[in-house]
Order: C-alpha cells, then sequence, then structure tokens
C-alpha cells in the first residue's frame, strides 16, 4: 500500500465520521426544539392559569354574596396534554 491508498482511506474514513457526526448533531437538535416547545407551552399555560386566577380573584360582588368568581373553588384548570404535543 503506498501513500496515496492511505491517504484515499482516511479521507473516506473522515468523511464517515464528519457525516455520523451530523446526524448525531441532527437527532440532539429535533430532540432538543421538542423539548424546548413543550416547555414554552407549559409556561405559557401557568401563565394563563395565572392570569385567570388572579382574574376570579378581583371579582366584585353583584348581588350580595354572589361574586362573578364564585365558582372559582369548584373550577379546576386544566389541559389536556394530548392535544398540546399535537401542536
Amino acid at each position: 500500500m503506498n501513500y496515496a491508498e492511505f491517504l484515499d482511506i482516511m479521507l473516506t474514513a473522515l468523511g464517515v465520521i464528519l457525516t455520523a457526526l451530523a446526524i448525531i448533531i441532527a437527532i440532539v437538535g429535533i430532540v432538543g426544539y421538542k423539548e424546548i416547545k413543550n416547555a414554552a407551552v407549559d409556561a405559557a399555560f401557568d401563565a394563563a392559569v395565572g392570569e385567570v386566577n388572579k382574574f376570579l380573584g378581583m371579582s366584585q360582588p353583584i348581588e350580595g354574596d354572589l361574586f362573578i368568581g364564585a365558582q372559582e373553588a369548584t373550577m379546576e384548570v386544566t389541559r389536556n396534554d394530548d392535544d398540546a404535543a399535537k401542536r
């Protein structure tokens, strides 16, 4: 084996290694993007729930003991994780 053949083999191996590295970086990037997206959805949901709770806490009386936010104690704010994951 002469120097030219050895160099061909080394350059081919380098190409394969760089291709594998690029694929790994792409996979990590896709997974990271999904995690960031899910974190943003969760943060937006938490902020919305906080705003709703703040609004219900500021409710004004209408008639006697009736309040706009009278159902606050029984109302539970939830979200469907399956629907949020599809977006």
